[in-house]
């Protein structure tokens, strides 16, 4: 999350057994919203990432995460989404006085790594 409370991402973050047949991907291609998933390093779990071209206010990402998380399981009722973590960024809003070190969204998601994940992305996404 950028200091004016905008972003240019949303990531959702799946975990356990099931958490292939839990991402929305499939959602976002019924919504036209590009976005790529991505396995996560242990192997047991993954990432759906949308990239935006331009920063969004956080707490509009998170309204879409939510959205898109909500027509997932209308679609798929018999499923309970158990796999689901949680959306980065991860608030809609800084705390007063800038990032939390304890809880922060920035703090996840290491900077160092970004390029890679994006490199990663890249050549994996259906778009």
């Amino acid at each position: 999350m950028l200091h004016d409370e905008t972003c240019w991402f949303l990531a959702m973050d799946f975990d356990k057994a099931n958490w292939k047949k839990d991402a929305t991907v499939k959602t976002c291609k019924e919504l036209d919203v590009p976005a790529a998933l991505e396995r996560s390093r242990s192997g047991n779990g993954g990432h759906i990432w949308i990239f935006f071209d331009q920063p969004i206010n956080a707490a509009v990402v998170r309204k879409l995460g939510c959205f898109i998380l909500t027509k997932t399981m209308e679609s798929r009722y018999q499923i309970s989404l158990d796999s689901y973590d949680r959306l980065f960024p991860n608030q809609d809003t800084l705390p007063k006085g800038g990032f939390d070190t304890q809880d922060g969204c920035i703090e996840h998601i290491a900077i160092r790594k970004m390029y890679r994940y994006i490199t990663m992305l890249i050549y994996r996404s259906p778009y």
